[in-house]
């Protein structure tokens, strides 16, 4: 490494030294514990989770029905891109001409 980069790293370094710590009320830490040990857990209504559920369930639905329509439209596509080819070129035709 060059000298500079290490000097800059280790100015970095060195000015965390002069931070001072941050400090904490006497009664924080209990103020904290009090609150976490009081609170009433909030609860989601089931309406709301089956609405979700439902959602879910619709998106699902609709991903798989166009996957399986896309792969279908794919596959006509080309076999009427491969029909187009085979009557241009006269593929159909007997092979030696006769």
């Amino acid at each position: 490494m060059k000298p500079e980069t290490q000097e800059k790293i280790a100015q970095a370094l060195n000015s965390l030294d002069t931070v001072k710590q941050a400090t904490v009320s006497d009664g924080f830490t209990q103020k904290v514990l009090q609150r976490l040990n009081t609170a009433t857990p909030k609860l989601v209504p089931m309406r709301t989770v089956w609405a979700v559920a439902a959602s879910i369930a619709i998106l699902l639905a609709a991903n798989v029905w166009v996957g399986v329509n896309y792969k279908k439209q794919e596959q006509k596509t080309a076999n009427k891109e491969i029909q187009q080819v085979i009557g241009e070129y006269h593929l159909q035709d007997d092979l030696f001409g006769f």
